[in-house]
């Protein structure tokens, strides 16, 4: 946990992240990227501390290679020393996890159609500040 964050630098930190996600991917299949405002904080110990959750959609075009895709992102991630990564099964399509630091995941897979690429995040897990609702919009 990390012990000093704010959810604007939580949402800050994640939010580049994705960033560094969408960039990696080869510009042939990115029409554009959507990220969102807006997150929510999504409770992760027992404590009540919480991560700022959120995300980014990439429209793809031009018959996107998903497994090329997900290998320049694995491949720029897994050089880092701040990063892991990992790949899953969501239902039939295969998913990339970037792991960091306290709990913070970027979890990138294709959509059911196939045309856009979603990114879900969680930022590095700090504790609830007095003045915060876990059900406010962030």
């Amino acid at each position: 946990m990390d012990e000093n964050m704010t959810v604007a630098e939580a949402k800050s930190l994640t939010q580049r992240v994705e960033l560094e996600i969408t960039d990696t991917i080869p510009e042939l299949y990115v029409d554009r990227v959507e990220q969102q405002k807006e997150g929510v904080l999504m409770t992760c110990s027992s404590d009540g501390d919480v991560q700022w959750a959120g995300g980014a959609t990439v429209y793809l075009k031009n018959s996107p290679n998903f497994e090329e895709i997900l290998a320049a992102i694995e491949a720029k991630f897994s050089e880092s020393e701040n990063y892991s990564t990992g790949r899953h099964l969501d239902g039939s399509r295969e998913v990339l996890d970037v792991i960091g630091n306290n709990q913070s995941t970027w979890t990138i897979g294709p959509s059911a159609n196939q045309t856009t690429l979603a990114l879900s995040c969680w930022s590095p897990c700090f504790p609830l500040q007095e003045d915060m609702s876990p059900s406010d919009r962030y």
